[in-house]
């Protein structure tokens, strides 16, 4: 089946159409739903893919939600997660692993979940955008020479201006001022600017200028949800309190509502990399069981992806001992509040894609003037690309500051892969998430029998066996959650035939099974007067189900 082909980053309207399309394609694997609505009153879309016709009922299969573009410019992690969704549907049922994954088990997919800020990001390419715009009351007073970001020249865009400035502490790169980098002292006889946003200049008394670009921002949900250390940081987007935001309280309340989730990728657009939970970072993680396997699952990614498996931004320097300024991330909710193993998976920026490192840019091995450069050269080579890297300067007669030029770099170019890249990191990151639906409870019921004993008297025995990859419990910090979670596996023995227990009872809860191979037996003597046959099922909320019958003669 040929169900859908990514080839753009999609606006709302024809995201929407292009998943409404892949569920008529495949309507006994895949299901379209809304988990709530955005601000503005768009849906936001989850899809479910499993096949309904075999397996487990799908609340009783451990899934793997994926995640993406939770962050509005981030639109690759959007296209990646569509490739995902065509995958499974494409390859199922002639790919023999695809095919167990959905008999057995359950994809949800959250293609977008910055919908508003996409939306604007693609409205207005330069304006900064997090997750959603957020307009200034228009009654609130700025500090004085602040820039208020605006379309001044009416193109559709909010881009870049640079305003001659002998101080400035920006110069044209040499040789080419399409672009501008970070003066220097060997800029001393070149023109100098300051270079700010697009905008009006509040309160302007002919001072310095002042840009703070995250002021603009004001609402980046991945600070919103409620992981340990979480505190109002309005210059960062955190929120009033945690899923303060309707997108994010949808998706939180999904995650709740949904315990079955047995792992968690988020895809976002930074600097190549696989983050894991920071709980689990440092030399003496609370749960070094759980940094082991979240270790074991990144290691696998690493070598889907070529992405290095580390806390974060700290951690691609060398640094093993994360600092918690930051805090308010899917990832580290879904770990510490639920004890689900999360990953974000980081998919590159433009320049990673050129060959430059960020490890080595982050170390200073590569400067600044030299990444423009390449990025420059690659326009140049590219000349019908719809991504422009940085668009032409034009001159403009600013209301305020008199002549200045608008142009610069495009965000939403600069802060995702380029095009012809994006086959190549979907097919690889579709590797690594298939390798992470592998990690599962897996519970089979062995060795169901009954004997008789002497008249209606049987004994009714069984062994629980967990061969999966993960326990019961899914980690160790998952065994913390029951006052959220009540799941430790239930058994309950029935009977189509009256049936009255002598030693044992109908129900009863298991202690938590580890992975590969963990197991437990159980006994019951029954009197079975009808004869018939007994049901043993095995059931927890955490994706766990498993049923057997078997003849009480």
């Amino acid at each position: 089946m040929d169900s859908i082909t990514v080839t753009d980053f999609y606006r709302y309207e024809t995201l929407t159409e292009t998943l409404e399309r892949l569920a008529a394609a495949a309507p006994d694997l895949v299901s379209l739903t809304s988990i709530g609505e955005t601000r503005e009153g768009r849906d936001i879309w989850r899809v479910t893919v499993a096949n309904t016709e075999t397996g487990p009922p799908i609340d009783r299969r451990p899934a793997l939600l994926v995640t993406a573009n939770l962050h509005a410019t981030e639109l690759a992690g959007s296209w990646v997660a569509l490739d995902f969704l065509s995958h499974l549907v494409d390859a199922y049922p002639d790919d023999e692993r695809i095919g167990g994954l959905l008999d057995e088990r359950a994809f949800y997919v959250v293609p977008r979940v910055a919908i508003d800020g996409a939306e604007d990001a693609l409205d207005l390419r330069g304006r900064v955008v997090r997750s959603r715009y957020v307009e200034r009351d228009p009654d609130e007073v700025y500090e004085t020479n602040t820039i208020v970001p605006q379309d001044l020249d009416g193109d559709g865009r909010i881009l870049t201006m640079r305003v001659p400035d002998e101080h400035g502490d920006a110069v044209p790169l040499e040789g080419d001022d399409r672009a501008m980098v970070s003066s220097d002292s060997s800029d001393d006889d070149r023109d100098r600017y300051q270079v700010v946003t697009e905008g009006v200049v509040a309160n302007h008394d002919g001072g310095e200028l002042d840009d703070p670009h995250y002021a603009h921002v004001r609402s980046d949900f991945n600070r919103n949800f409620p992981s340990r250390g979480w505190r109002p940081f309005d210059w960062r987007g955190h929120g009033r309190y945690p899923l303060s935001e309707p997108e994010t309280r949808a998706v939180g309340e999904f995650v709740y509502d949904h315990p079955n989730i047995a792992g968690l990728v988020d895809l976002h657009t930074g600097n190549p990399a696989i983050f894991y939970p920071r709980a689990l970072a440092g030399s003496d993680p609370e749960h070094p069981a759980d940094a082991e396997l979240l270790e074991e699952i990144g290691k696998r990614g690493e070598e889907s992806t070529g992405f290095p498996y580390v806390w974060g931004y700290g951690g691609l320097t060398g640094d093993r001992e994360p600092d918690q300024h930051l805090p308010g991330s899917f990832k580290d909710f879904a770990y510490d509040r639920l004890g689900i193993p999360a990953v974000i998976v980081e998919l590159g920026l433009f320049y990673n894609y050129l060959g430059f490192d960020t490890r080595d840019i982050l170390s200073g091995a590569v400067d600044e003037r030299e990444r423009t450069r390449r990025l420059l050269e690659y326009q140049d080579e590219h000349p019908d690309s719809d991504r422009v890297l940085f668009h032409e300067w034009r001159s403009f007669d600013h209301p305020q500051l008199g002549a200045v030029e608008i142009g610069g770099p495009d965000r939403i170019t600069h802060g995702n892969p380029p095009t012809e890249a994006m086959s190549d990191v979907a097919e690889s990151v579709t590797q690594f998430l298939l390798e992470f639906a592998e990690y599962r409870p897996d519970v089979t019921i062995s060795e169901f029998a009954a004997e008789r004993l002497e008249g209606d008297l049987h004994k009714v025995s069984a062994t629980i066996v967990n061969r999966g990859r993960l326990a019961t419990s899914l980690t160790e910090r998952g065994r913390e959650t029951d006052t959220h979670i009540p799941d430790r596996p239930r058994v309950d023995l029935q009977s189509d035939g009256h049936l009255e227990f002598v030693s044992g009872t109908a129900r009863r809860k298991l202690d938590h099974l580890e992975a590969d191979g963990d197991r437990t037996s159980l006994e019951w003597i029954v009197r079975a007067r009808d004869g018939g046959t007994a049901e043993l099922t095995v059931e927890s909320v955490r994706g766990v189900f498993a049923a057997e019958t078997l003849a009480l003669e």
